[in-house]
């Protein structure tokens, strides 16, 4: 497990009943926008060189109050909007969430979604099937030993549809994952203070409210899952839903591929060593922390999982049948001094990263990096930290089209 994701469950174990929060120990400067010249700048070779590959443009924006706290975002899209989620832990703890259009601007200001009186963490976002909004989950205190995971719709502007409705009663319950279905939403989460730890789908309606029991998964989680969960189509496979996440075997963490019914699990591959599971078009993206990398496998396990490039905290979504809008990190100071990372996005085709193009430079860091993509439009959502404080930014990109030709590095 890498020492990011170790630390983060460390918090977690700490923190109040509610849930549990990433400590905000350094976080990094983003600027709070950056134009696309900006961008070119960043990205432009020095004088008298050749000419260099294509790149992405993009703007960024800081979304997240200064001295907030902000953590943990989320991302997802609809057909013309995206909408990024995030944790605030200074006043209280609360969810957070604004919207932005394909251009990167605000659609409205943020709003607070969760109830003020209870403290709520863990953002999750997902799309509504009809496109016309967003559902945001959390997960809030609930009496003495529950905890309640609750769904809130919003529109594409961001104004509320719905009140705060709880999917989930469970101890320890944690929210991981959401997406739309035919009917309404798939909801995956975990009992991280329960014994043994289990992982669950929870299936709901249009308006969110539980329909039959929550389906089980696995009895041996990760000690931190990630869990990425997508409509089967947008997937290419038969399952309506399908379900990526890092589960123990042996003394290590593999990925695992299981495609959803509405009462069991109906199938399940074991892509091998890795954790924090995105999915790509018809292929999933991991990293192997030990190693500093990042790799790629194909969904049925047909053939040897693919190392990609250097780099740590993959986030990843499709883009078209054969190209993954991919975002990562790369460290570009290792020393116990400092902790330096660099955002690169670009699309991966056979193998292949073209238009690799760095978004932002985090002095202190940068976690919990997020990507959704519309057709060409790429939206990428991360957390930085500062000297005293931890914030959320959103760079809305346009990608070259990714050439069809390309082939997988000898």
């Amino acid at each position: 497990m890498s020492p990011v994701r170790r630390s983060i469950l460390v918090s977690s174990l700490v923190v109040a009943a509610c849930a549990p929060a990433q400590k905000a120990t350094a976080p990094a400067a983003t600027p709070t926008a950056n134009s696309q010249t900006a961008g070119a700048a960043m990205n432009a070779p020095p004088a008298n060189a050749p000419p260099s590959p294509k790149r992405c443009g993009y703007s960024v924006r800081r979304v997240s109050a200064a001295g907030r706290g902000a953590m943990r975002p989320q991302l997802a899209a609809v057909a013309d909007a995206f909408a990024v989620a995030w944790e605030e832990t200074t006043d209280h703890r609360g969810i957070r969430v604004q919207t932005f259009g394909l251009d990167g601007q605000p659609l409205g200001t943020s709003i607070e979604v969760a109830d003020v009186a209870r403290a709520a963490a863990e953002p999750r976002l997902a799309a509504n099937a009809a496109g016309d909004g967003f559902a945001v989950f959390w997960s809030a205190t609930h009496g003495d030993a529950s905890s309640a995971l609750n769904v809130r719709r919003i529109d594409r502007a961001g104004k509320p549809k719905s009140d705060a409705t709880p999917i989930v009663v469970a101890p320890g319950a944690r929210a991981l994952d959401a997406a739309a279905t035919d009917n309404g939403y798939a909801l995956a989460w975990w009992n991280w203070s329960g014994q043994p730890h289990q992982l669950a789908v929870t299936f709901a309606d249009k308006d969110g409210h539980a329909v039959g029991k929550p389906l089980a998964v696995t009895r041996t989680p990760s000690p931190d899952p990630t869990v990425d969960i997508a409509p089967g189509a947008s997937l290419g496979r038969r399952a309506s839903t399908v379900l990526a996440w890092d589960e123990t075997v042996g003394d290590g963490e593999h990925i695992v591929i299981g495609d959803l019914g509405r009462d069991r699990l109906e199938g399940r591959t074991d892509l091998g060593p890795g954790e924090t599971p995105r999915f790509g078009a018809n292929l999933v993206i991991f990293e192997r922390p030990s190693e500093a990398s990042i790799w790629a496998a194909a969904l049925d396990g047909a053939t040897p999982p693919q190392r990609i490039t250097d780099g740590h905290v993959p986030a990843a979504a499709p883009r078209g049948a054969r190209t993954t809008a991919l975002c990562y990190l790369r460290d570009t100071d290792p020393s116990d001094r400092a902790h330096v990372d660099e955002l690169v996005c670009g699309d991966l085709v056979d193998g292949k990263i073209s238009d690799a193009t760095r978004i932002a430079v985090a002095p202190r860091g940068m976690f919990g990096v997020q990507v959704a993509t519309i057709g060409s439009h790429v939206g990428v959502a991360w957390q930085t930290q500062e000297d005293d404080d931890t914030t959320v930014s959103f760079a809305a990109l346009t990608c070259p089209e990714a050439s069809a030709a390309a082939k997988a590095p000898q």
